[in-house]
């Protein structure tokens, strides 16, 4: 439904402002067949049709703003839609200018005159205040001045060479058709659009395939064969889809906030750790002259790598969650707006748009909250590696974010219970901090003794070597039999479990086979015995599932459940 009266007609400004008739169509191609009878030529055109090349329906436009590339629909971009709420904005405004001056009932041009020259005149003459009245009241409107007229101005704009072809209607008329565009205006349901490439034509269907609204020209040249249904219909079945999409993609949005709020806040504490933990190296570091500088930096530059890392952590994810709660948001508040005062068929005409939007939107998962610690110490106890600008000077002072817990640091010798003489051992300890994680960094001061149980024996070298990434290598070598005892230190407090006993013993290997039970490794072999405690009614051997059976696989020589041992039974009739 169209306004045909008054100029002022949202269908009419429209077209005015953004004429479609006026914009040249890459895609369109105007076929014309020519024929010649009679030495006459005539030209008519028999056909138009759309041609979009494969190349050319797979292109895309992006937004300079966001980067989001959005898909170029059948028939070029102009069937992308227009921004209606920015149309319905700029026709707003022009409403509420034109009422503003078409609701005042005294003419623009002789009113401010009268009013300053004869006012005094008229209060004391009543009967020239009839009079005059007469003339100053506006019945008329000028178009293109936007200026209410009295009879006697409307007279002589209408004999002014520059005003002579200037629109003016009755001012009562024009306030009835501004009150019938207003309620068209309001009215979504029954608000049309012009097809832009065929402008004759309304829209009326949408298309299911293209999520698309067409004109009956429109559904013939370039929605053959698809599914399409009225305005009215589709709206009704794609309005909750739409919604559903809303919905979904609002709580990630909130949340996106709600963590860039978090992270601002344990920058903050990160950023304030970092220059506690600087002042602290500044101070430490005045002691020292020419020949601590080299280190000095070197600490510096620790701190700000471990800032930078910290706080670029933060900061890209910071980005990525106000990047897409920045994309939600412009996407929720127009789909808001739009459906708040958009019509059924703008609606429709972006909603393929909108649920791609909003379908990009929601493949952001909801992590679980970042953890970040502020966890960062200088420790001016602990040496430095050694650098060639140090000259050989022992420095002092590490940057890290963990601290060593000697009560938790643990040392790797399961299965070295026992050991074989002049053969090397080599043990790893892991170094922890209070949480029980592992030390990234080398530099403790680990102390190693190791001597043989009775009182007055020798103590065994013991070699401990810096693997510079929280663990340290323990290695030594037995060269006699008895009970070695090691004991490890750090900082002077013991680790756990320590003291450590071994038993260093001239021992063989096994003579049996590791095997799961002896039912199966002989294949029911009755005579087959295993040295374990299991025994199998009517076997000499173990079986699964029977009384004594060690529950794992096993040696039938000794029934040590380790494969990689010693064999317990030779060990016995080497050492009785």
């Amino acid at each position: 439904m169209s306004v045909r009266s008054g100029s002022t007609s949202p269908s009419r400004q429209r077209q005015s402002s953004f004429s479609f008739k006026r914009k040249k169509s890459l895609e369109r191609i105007l076929l014309k067949v020519r024929s010649k009878s009679d030495g006459r030529s005539s030209e008519s055109s028999s056909s138009i049709r759309l041609t979009a090349p494969p190349e050319e329906r797979q292109r895309y436009i992006s937004c300079k703003t966001c980067k989001f590339a959005t898909a170029i629909p059948v028939g070029g971009i102009r069937q992308l839609p227009q921004n209606f709420l920015l149309v319905r904005r700029i026709e707003a405004i022009k409403q509420e200018l034109g009422d503003e001056v078409i609701t005042k009932v005294w003419c623009s041009l002789c009113f401010e005159e009268t009013n300053v020259s004869g006012l005094s005149l008229l209060a004391r003459k009543a009967e020239v205040l009839v009079i005059v009245k007469f003339y100053l009241q506006a019945t008329y409107h000028c178009i293109n001045c936007t200026l209410n007229l009295c009879t006697l101005c409307k007279e002589s704009h209408e004999r002014q060479r520059n005003t002579a072809d200037h629109r003016i209607r009755n001012i009562i008329e024009l306030r009835r058709a501004r009150k019938k565009q207003q309620t068209l205006f309001e009215d979504k349901a029954s608000f049309t659009l012009k097809c832009g490439m065929h402008p004759g034509f309304e829209m009326k269907a949408f298309c299911h395939n293209c999520l698309q609204i067409a004109c009956s020209d429109c559904l013939v040249l370039l929605h053959k064969g698809h599914k399409h249904e009225p305005i009215p219909k589709a709206f009704v079945n794609y309005s909750k889809l739409l919604h559903d999409a809303v919905n979904h993609t609002r709580p990630l949005s909130h949340y996106a906030q709600l963590s860039v709020e978090r992270m601002s806040e344990i920058a903050k504490q990160i950023n304030k750790k970092c220059d506690d933990i600087q002042a602290q190296i500044e101070a430490f570091m005045r002691q020292y002259f020419e020949a601590i500088e080299v280190h000095r930096k070197t600490l510096l530059q620790q701190v700000h790598r471990a800032r930078e890392s910290k706080v670029e952590m933060i900061l890209e994810q910071q980005l990525d969650l106000e990047k897409r709660n920045n994309e939600a948001v412009d996407a929720l508040r127009f789909a808001q707006e739009l459906t708040d005062c958009g019509s059924d068929v703008e609606v429709l005409s972006f909603l393929n748009i909108l649920l791609k939007r909003f379908e990009y939107c929601q493949q952001f998962k909801m992590p679980a909250d970042p953890k970040f610690t502020d966890s960062l110490h200088f420790l001016p106890h602990i040496r430095a590696p050694a650098m060639r600008a140090q000259n050989d000077i022992p420095l002092f002072g590490i940057i890290t974010m963990q601290t060593v817990e000697p009560a938790l640091c643990s040392l790797q010798w399961e299965g070295f219970t026992q050991l074989r003489l002049h053969k090397r051992v080599e043990l790893l300890l892991q170094s922890r901090d209070s949480d029980g994680a592992g030390l990234c960094h080398g530099g403790l001061q680990i102390q190693a003794l190791l001597k043989y149980k009775e009182a007055n024996s020798k103590f065994l070298p013991v070699e401990i070597a810096d693997n510079r990434d929280g663990t340290y290598g323990i290695g030594f070598t037995p060269d006699a039999e008895g009970t070695l005892v090691l004991t490890i230190t750090i900082n002077d407090k013991p680790i756990k479990g320590s003291p450590f006993a071994f038993l260093a013993l001239n021992v063989r290997p096994h003579s049996g086979v590791y095997h799961c039970c002896t039912f199966c490794s002989s294949k029911g072999n009755k005579l087959v015995k295993c040295s374990c405690d299991g025994r199998m009614p009517g076997y000499n051997g173990c079986g699964h599932g029977h009384a004594g059976h060690p529950g794992s696989r096993h040696w039938s020589c000794c029934g040590n459940i380790l494969q990689s041992s010693e064999c317990n039974m030779a060990n016995m009739l080497m050492n009785p």
